[in-house]
């Protein structure tokens, strides 16, 4: 879990450091460090009170430029943000999975659900082959039989 810092399940996520591509947790990490700007999730928040729309609110810095983001939803994650520091876009791909771990009941499920950041933004095909990616490694996780990863 390079990249990550493990924590007790109630302890406070602390800073840490992640490389673009790379599955980060917020729940154990945050801020997180990349190599040229820095994210930090702030808060959730239900814009509309009327509606079940709740919105994840982030924010970035390059250490001279600031911006905020936000992924809005009614309850099914995923997808992809822009967002632009500076002069600098970026892509986050959200509700990714990373690793593999054997429940207790036997059946295996991703070790831990994140998000993926990118400098740039990804063209439809270079999205499209890396979600497929991820997505075929939680698919042989999920169909894992016994009691090592293989």
């Amino acid at each position: 879990m390079a990249g990550q810092v493990s924590h007790a399940a109630d302890a406070p996520p602390s800073r840490c450091t992640s490389r673009y591509g790379k599955p980060v947790q917020f729940a154990r990490c945050n801020p997180v460090q990349l190599p040229d700007i820095e994210v930090r999730f702030v808060d959730i928040d239900a814009p509309m009170p009327d509606l079940p729309v709740s919105c994840w609110n982030y924010t970035a810095s390059d250490g001279t430029h600031d911006a905020s983001f936000r992924q809005c939803h009614t309850g099914e994650l995923g997808g992809t943000l822009g967002f632009v520091v500076g002069k600098q876009a970026y892509t986050v791909i959200l509700d990714v999975s990373s690793g593999c771990t054997r429940q207790p009941a036997g059946h295996w499920t991703p070790e831990w659900r994140g998000h993926a950041f990118f400098k740039g933004s990804l063209d439809a095909g270079k999205l499209d082959r890396i979600q497929t990616r991820w997505s075929a490694a939680e698919s042989r996780c999920v169909a894992r039989k016994g009691t090592t990863p293989s």
